[in-house]
């Protein structure tokens, strides 16, 4: 703030005026993505298994030693974080803003 570095921490910024948001939605979506189930390849899978699955196939067909389940796993949340962050750009320039 005191050297006026506002261009590199205009997105934390964005991501934390709606913070309150972000955590509602991010525990409302994760526990949708359980509920809803449906059939692939004759078995019964949520959401949240297909998107992981999906995820990791992807990462895996780029290959090298980067190609973990460990890593997949971070990719995932990482798809997760800037989906939020997503949203929160939108309400940002909409001037939408949650508070309590």
């Amino acid at each position: 703030d005191v050297q006026g570095c506002r261009k590199l921490v205009k997105p934390l910024a964005i991501y934390g005026m709606n913070a309150i948001t972000v955590f509602i939605l991010t525990g409302l979506l994760g526990r949708l993505t359980i509920f809803i189930k449906f059939d692939y390849h004759g078995k019964t899978i949520a959401l949240k298994t297909y998107l992981f699955e999906h995820i990791k196939a992807a990462f895996e067909t780029v290959g090298g030693p980067l190609a973990t389940p460990n890593n997949s796993s971070l990719l995932y949340a990482l798809c997760y974080v800037f989906l939020m962050y997503g949203v929160c750009y939108v309400m940002y320039r909409k001037k939408w803003f949650v508070r309590f």
